[in-house]
């Protein structure tokens, strides 16, 4: 076990840099990064189509397969951006009728007489501002949600390099 916690300090150095150009690429340009990953999860599922039809000569449950992967490769390259902008639409909503039920039931839910219920209630409508941000502007949520993401893969880039170079000078 020893020795697998000094490889993963070792290889620290590699993933905190793979992280940090990863993190700022997503930071920079979230579109591009997304059009790469949907064409790499489309390619994917190609190569694993025309494994299946190879296959398939053998058998011809791998011609249904390689079928199913083609079809999957087409929607995965022609639906991805409504998908991904329908997924805000649906949390702005669901976080529109949290925030409401936390507002009506902070006054309700109160256990103690000396205890306000304002910060519930803030918080409430802090909930259902954010939904409805997210409600009417999908499409741009999901990519600030996705840069917030890189940031955070940034942060843990320099965190895993510090930790690296601390455990490299013991």
């Amino acid at each position: 076990m020893q020795s697998f916690y000094e490889q993963l300090q070792r290889s620290a150095w590699i993933r905190s840099l793979l992280m940090l150009g990863v993190g700022a690429w997503i930071v920079i340009a979230p579109h591009s990064v997304f059009s790469v990953v949907v064409w790499l999860i489309a390619g994917a599922l190609i190569l694993g189509a025309i494994t299946a039809f190879a296959n398939g000569r053998r058998s011809g449950y791998g011609t249904m397969s390689g079928t199913g992967l083609l079809v999957a490769a087409v929607l995965v390259l022609l639906l991805s951006r409504p998908v991904v902008a329908a997924l805000p639409w649906i949390l702005g909503i669901m976080l529109v009728v949290y925030g409401i039920n936390h507002v009506v039931s902070a006054r309700r839910d109160q256990q103690f007489v000396n205890v306000s219920p304002i910060p519930a209630i803030l918080y409430g409508i802090l909930v259902i501002i954010a939904g409805v941000l997210l409600f009417f502007h999908p499409f741009g949520a999901a990519i600030l949600a996705f840069r917030i993401f890189g940031g955070f893969l940034v942060v843990m880039a320099i965190t895993e390099l510090f930790g690296w170079l601390t455990y490299r000078n013991k």
